[in-house]
């Protein structure tokens, strides 16, 4: 709902929203699927496995999302009108 909506969050937080929604997501429903289906332990093991490396990346992201430089926000200033003597004719 936050990328949705566009709502002003922080960068680190949107980090930690967009690498834990698809993370949670994906491997909960592959996870209970894998259970709900009955396959075999040897196909349970290997996502095992790779649910530990998507979470070590995972883990990854945030750290580097942690330790970016802070960026600031562009200060916009509205152009004014120029005065009447500065105007050019057009």
């Amino acid at each position: 709902l936050v990328l949705w909506y566009r709502l002003p969050v922080d960068h680190f937080h949107k980090a930690i929203l967009t690498g834990l929604v698809p993370y949670l997501l994906i491997f909960s429903i592959g996870l209970n699927a894998m259970h709900s289906y009955g396959w075999s332990d040897t196909v349970r093991n290997t996502m095992n496995y790779v649910d530990t490396s998507a979470y070590l990346l995972l883990l990854a992201f945030w750290a580097r999302a942690a330790w970016a430089p802070v960026r600031v926000p562009i200060q916009i200033q509205p152009q004014l009108p120029l005065p009447a003597l500065e105007r050019q004719p057009g």
